[in-house]
């Protein structure tokens, strides 16, 4: 049986995916730094609570997780809207270039994508060290969400 291509998405969805995130991210600030402080492992709690909020936020979204579209058998976090999705989350006990190299890493695995598909690598951080690493690599700044004291920053590479 024939593999049917993917498509490729479009500069539009993926500015959507990043306005849920972002919306995501502002409602749920209290509760990332504490996942963050629970150590690691609190990226895939990320992944299941921003596939929840995009299906209740738009039923019809075409989203899911885990899906193949790499060589080799790799697969990526998210495929929304035909736009593939890598979201890396900063560990506790990671310093800040530890955290940067793993969003290197997913900047590495979206190259094999086809000319012309979209990609997002995203990476989500708590703390200033990890920031100013990640902005280093990403294409925009960081736009922070501060609530009751506590900030949680993003950063988003696009590729094309």
């Amino acid at each position: 049986m024939k593999k049917k291509k993917r498509p490729s998405g479009s500069r539009e969805a993926a500015e959507a995916f990043v306005r849920h995130l972002s919306g995501w991210l502002r409602a749920n600030a209290d509760r990332v730094r504490l996942a963050y402080e629970s150590g690691s492992g609190w990226e895939v709690w990320l992944h299941v609570e921003l596939f929840l909020y995009i299906k209740e936020q738009s039923p019809a979204a075409d989203i899911s997780r885990e899906t193949g579209g790499y060589k080799e058998g790799l697969r990526a976090d998210y495929f929304f809207e035909g736009v593939t999705v890598e979201i890396k989350t900063e560990g506790e006990n990671q310093t800040g270039k530890a955290f940067a190299n793993g969003v290197w890493k997913d900047m590495g695995k979206v190259e094999s994508l086809s000319s012309g598909d979209y990609a997002l690598v995203i990476g989500v951080c708590c703390t200033d060290a990890a920031r100013d690493e990640l902005q280093d690599l990403t294409t925009s700044q960081l736009p922070p969400f501060t609530k009751n004291g506590q900030t949680v920053y993003y950063g988003w590479s696009a590729t094309e």
